[in-house]
């Protein structure tokens, strides 16, 4: 035998094994799935005309996984601004990939799409402008050894609103301050509803005859004497990334902290909501206009085109306003700043 046939006897041994090895018995049986954990990364070079979009839909079989991309890549300031030469980041962790063993006219394997989402952990933390406002089941009256502060630890004293209050031992209860009554930019400076802003939990220890005594389990805020409480309704960390309604315009109308600015990852408030077609999930532009005399001889000005300056993302809703997350603001933006859907 030839040393060329030989090293073909062996390479063909070897091919034989990885093959026994990758494939095992049964594999040309009949048709089967298996999931195979992997976590791949590889970066991606933007080339003219591309669109987060697109790339998503190239590499993810789904375009809605561009909102994940965009998250993974921080160095892009906003979604729609990419251009060729950029370095995109490009992984997918704790996915799972199926490995179809098919026999001749066997049906196609079913892509596996992740879930895009976006994790915001303080989401149990987060106001809303509301109206009519809450109506408080109870309301802090004393504290144990009259802190001036109340925080995590403390046990305070609850006053029922109501017979029908709920304030039963072990039940938790969101405690809330109602801070300021919030105008409408876009409809006449009419009230829109009432800022509620959350202070911390409270979880009912005893109950005596005309009060119950709480202890704070957690503390968001500084909390203080005459602060109301509400049921607890824990909520999800975990945003699921939907496409934004089409159409919808409005003006941001503060921040969760009465800020003068709004700026990147700041929780703010918007005046539209449910019955507008928005829902958790959705991004949005924010956007400016200016208006300006085309000519100095012009009589009246004229609308510039919008130039987007920054986007949110809806992290709550209620029936006419939404609490939202700014994802990127490039710009200052105030409240009565403008946005509007994400262009197609």
């Amino acid at each position: 035998m030839t040393k060329c046939r030989m090293k073909w006897v062996g390479w063909c041994g070897v091919l034989s094994l990885i093959i026994v090895i990758i494939f095992p018995s049964g594999l040309f049986g009949e048709s089967a799935s298996q999931s195979v954990k992997h976590e791949t990364s590889f970066y991606y070079t933007v080339k003219k005309g591309d669109t987060l979009w697109d790339i998503s839909k190239q590499f993810f079989d789904t375009p809605w996984q561009w909102p994940d991309l965009w998250q993974k890549n921080s160095q892009l300031p906003n979604p729609h601004w990419i251009y060729p030469g950029d370095r995109l980041h490009l992984y997918q962790k704790d996915g799972v990939v199926y490995v179809e063993k098919v026999e001749p006219q066997a049906t196609p394997p079913v892509a596996l799409v992740k879930e895009a989402h976006f994790t915001f952990t303080g989401i149990d933390q987060v106001g809303f402008i509301r109206k009519p406002s809450v109506s408080p089941h109870g309301v802090i009256f004393k504290v144990l050894d009259d802190k001036k502060m109340i925080s995590s630890g403390d046990m305070v004293y609850i006053r029922p609103t109501n017979a029908n209050s709920g304030l039963t031992t072990g039940a938790l209860f969101t405690i809330y301050r109602i801070i300021d009554e919030i105008k409408d930019p876009d409809n006449g400076n009419d009230v829109i509803g009432s800022h509620h802003l959350l202070l911390g939990v409270v979880e009912i220890t005893s109950q005596e005859d005309m009060y119950v005594i709480g202890k704070v389990v957690k503390s968001y805020r500084t909390i203080q004497i005459d602060d109301n409480l509400m049921p607890y309704i824990p909520k999800s960390s975990k945003i699921i990334l939907s496409q934004s309604a089409q159409d919808i315009s409005g003006s941001l109308l503060c921040t969760e902290d009465q800020n003068n600015l709004i700026g990147d990852n700041m929780v703010a408030f918007i005046n539209k909501g449910e019955t507008d077609g928005i829902s958790s999930g959705q991004v949005f532009y924010v956007y400016n206009r200016e208006v300006e005399k085309i000519s100095p001889e012009a009589e009246q000005p004229i609308e510039l085109a919008p130039v987007d300056i920054g986007s949110i993302l809806i992290i709550h809703t209620e029936q006419n306003t939404s609490t939202v997350l700014v994802k990127t603001s490039d710009r200052e933006v105030q409240p009565g700043t403008k946005f509007r859907s994400v262009l197609k």
